[in-house]
């Protein structure tokens, strides 16, 4: 049961992008880890969440 299945909304997680940067070194870039060491509240982040089961697909206008 995932956090939002009693809301019936899909699940997700989190990409993963370490392994996105190791895969793509070039062009999918994150922060070195002073950087991130450096992170505390009110620091703004991206996250990047993937869908298990789309609501619905739908059509790219």
């Amino acid at each position: 049961m995932g956090i939002f299945s009693f809301l019936g909304k899909p699940e997700f997680y989190l990409e993963d992008v370490v392994k996105q940067n190791k895969e793509h070194p070039r062009t999918f870039l994150i922060p070195d880890k002073e950087e991130v060491d450096g992170l505390g509240a009110g620091s703004l982040v991206k996250l990047i969440f993937v869908m298990n089961k789309p609501l619905r697909e739908c059509a790219v206008l």
